[in-house]
């Protein structure tokens, strides 16, 4: 019983310590205000959110990707990022945001010229086919 009062006196003490940082990025020593977690030399980071190593990871992370954003929109060099992480240094191929090594491997499809039917023989029908249609007229049936 004696030992738990001791280890809560001793709980009691640590949390009166002040939280707050000190300019060399240390503990404060001093003893925190009556209800509250900071000394009266730190009361202005109790108001200020405690920014984590993670949390400035990712607003320094945020802020280089909105800048390299900004960047694409007035430069003619490739969108893509190599996997050293950095911006391809190739120019864009034509209207494509990519140069020709990383534009999207999906090709336009091309324009149907040729009815696509085959004839009772076994050979590809060589009619056209209709406007916007893959068959001619005598097999648009199917």
């Amino acid at each position: 019983m004696v030992m738990v009062a001791v280890a809560l006196a001793a709980v009691m003490a640590m949390a009166a310590q002040c939280e707050g940082k000190t300019q060399k990025g240390e503990r404060c020593k001093r003893e925190a205000a009556e209800g509250s977690k900071f000394c009266i030399g730190h009361a202005d980071q109790a108001k200020k959110p405690v920014k984590t190593e993670a949390k400035e990871k990712a607003a320094a992370k945020q802020k280089t990707e909105q800048k390299a954003d900004a960047e694409q929109k007035t430069d003619d060099t490739c969108w893509a990022v190599t996997e050293a992480g950095t911006r391809c240094k190739h120019k864009r191929d034509g209207e494509s945001d990519y140069c020709k090594q990383h534009a999207p491997s999906v090709k336009p499809s091309k324009p149907v010229t040729q009815c696509r039917a085959m004839t009772a023989d076994g050979k590809q029908c060589s009619r056209k086919p209709e406007e916007g249609k893959r068959y001619c007229k005598q097999h648009g049936a199917k």
